[in-house]
């Protein structure tokens, strides 16, 4: 049996004479010393590959380490303002206790002969149905209120079930069935009352008007126009309002002869309203919210582009975003 000698690849007789070939042939020798050497740098490069991939983790351990630590720092700075708000509130609250309450009351040296407002859904659906006119469409919501004031507000003595008791901030007052006294701000229980009853009176109109084949386009232009401002009531009712503050801020003088001053029932017409009830009724009046822009985009995106209905419903909602600084 013959061994081959795995340096120079010497073929020898034996175990001895192999061992005895390895340690003093020359030639074996320098080939020995060549691979040992050649399988050092190998290991040098090894080893040198390890130690840059170490440094790369170990830089990556400390980056995530100092954001780790700058995010703890962050979360200290918010707990910290957290505090400081929740001190400011805790002030602000013992404030808002210990300064005294301011209320107003009804104009007292106004006549007041308030009736109760008791007229049912069906009983107004029956009154639109019956008197709501194109006249009363074609002047929008300005034409709702007129129709609103001499058919809802008025009673056959032509005394007041609603009034306004605040032009400036558009309080509304108007007593229940029981007699007792509420308020109604910016109109928003009269409007939800008499709204959808109005859009379908107005609905009607519209398409009575548009079904005569000989109409004109800028007259069926007008015609969108004020269907879309009724149909937007819900949303926007401030000319609705408006109008109305102007036309219940003066209540007629009870017709009887038993009038009744301010003074004499004031258990029942005088009413208190806080700050903070003002503040909190007006946020809920607010419509301008980005939820309503959002959800007059979703109509749009709806609607036909190539249709009359989305030309004038893009323009209005441009304007109203440009009017209440909403980005175009």
């Amino acid at each position: 049996m013959n061994y081959v000698c795995n340096f120079c690849n010497s073929e020898l007789k034996n175990q001895y004479t192999l061992k005895t070939h390895q340690e003093k042939n020359k030639k074996c020798i320098k080939l020995q010393t060549e691979k040992i050497s050649k399988d050092n740098i190998n290991r040098d490069t090894e080893i040198n590959k390890l130690l840059i991939s170490l440094k790369e983790k170990d830089n990556l351990l400390k980056e995530k380490e100092n954001a780790l630590k700058e995010k703890e720092e962050h979360i200290l700075k918010l707990e910290d303002q957290i505090k400081e708000l929740q001190n400011n509130i805790k002030d602000i609250a013992i404030k808002s206790v210990s300064t005294p309450k301011t209320s107003n009351t009804i104009n007292q040296n106004k006549y007041l002969f308030l009736t109760p407002f008791n007229l049912t859904k069906e009983e107004i659906k029956e009154k639109i149905e019956k008197n709501f006119t194109k006249d009363h469409f074609m002047n929008g919501q300005k034409g709702v209120a007129d129709f609103t004031y001499n058919n809802l507000l008025l009673d056959e003595n032509k005394q007041l079930n609603y009034f306004c008791s605040d032009t400036s901030r558009k309080f509304f007052c108007y007593k229940d069935i029981n007699g007792e006294l509420k308020k109604d701000i910016k109109t928003k229980m009269l409007t939800n009352f008499i709204a959808d009853d109005i859009i379908i009176k107005s609905n009607n109109i519209y398409n009575n008007a548009l079904a005569d084949k000989n109409i004109k386009l800028d007259t069926c232009h007008k015609y969108l126009i004020k269907k879309f401002d009724i149909l937007n009531m819900k949303n926007d009712n401030n000319e609705f309002t408006a109008t109305l503050s102007v036309l219940t801020c003066n209540l007629p003088q009870n017709t009887n002869n038993d009038e009744t001053k301010v003074e004499d029932i004031s258990s029942d017409v005088i009413f208190e309203i806080e700050d903070e009830e003002d503040e909190e009724d007006d946020e809920e009046c607010v419509y301008y919210t980005q939820e309503y822009f959002d959800e007059q985009e979703k109509k749009l995106k709806e609607m036909d582009k190539d249709s009359l209905y989305y030309k004038f419903f893009e323009k209005q909602l441009i304007e109203n975003k440009i009017k209440h600084n909403i980005p175009v």
